[in-house]
């Protein structure tokens, strides 16, 4: 097991594909991932803060309106909901992408720092990655025109996804 451990990594130090070490390519290709992942993010209204290492991109999200009842509704995991869960269950069940709500990083008296961030992770195949993009785009008729408005006062399509207007 040591010996191909040494073989594996004497081998990723040498050229591939059209790099000079597979560090290089891998390098390149997780960049070319949060590129995409930021970009489509952005479209969607969402202000992408990448990160210089890891697979995730963290979000702010401040600028979107989560529909109210997501806000009031809590859950077993999250009895009293936070902003950044409530996004992360609105974008699941109604958009198709899974956000990690950032609240869950920070300890109880802190939790309110991270109620406009969540995280999401490229460390995807750009056919995922692509279709995630594609839902992203619905994402944007959430977007807040005054994004220091309350959440009480700043979901002006409440039924968007189905086609309502209110």
């Amino acid at each position: 097991l040591q010996q191909a451990l040494c073989n594996i990594l004497t081998e990723a130090s040498e050229p591939y594909r059209e790099f000079s070490t597979y560090y290089d390519w891998l390098r390149h290709e997780y960049q070319d991932k949060q590129g995409k992942l930021c970009a489509a993010l952005e479209r969607a209204g969402i202000e992408a803060r990448p990160g210089n290492g890891g697979f995730f991109v963290m979000a702010e999200i401040h600028n979107i309106a989560v529909p109210d009842h997501y806000l009031r509704e809590g859950t077993p995991a999250r009895p009293e909901m936070t902003r950044d869960w409530a996004f992360c269950r609105w974008l699941a069940k109604e958009i198709g992408v899974v956000a990690i709500p950032a609240s869950a990083f920070y300890s109880m008296e802190n939790r309110h720092r991270g109620e406009n961030l969540v995280r999401l992770a490229f460390c995807k195949t750009d056919d995922v990655l692509d279709e995630a993009a594609r839902r992203l785009e619905r994402v944007a008729e959430f977007r807040r025109l005054d994004s220091g408005a309350s959440s009480a006062h700043t979901l002006t399509v409440t039924g968007a996804l189905r086609g309502e207007v209110t």
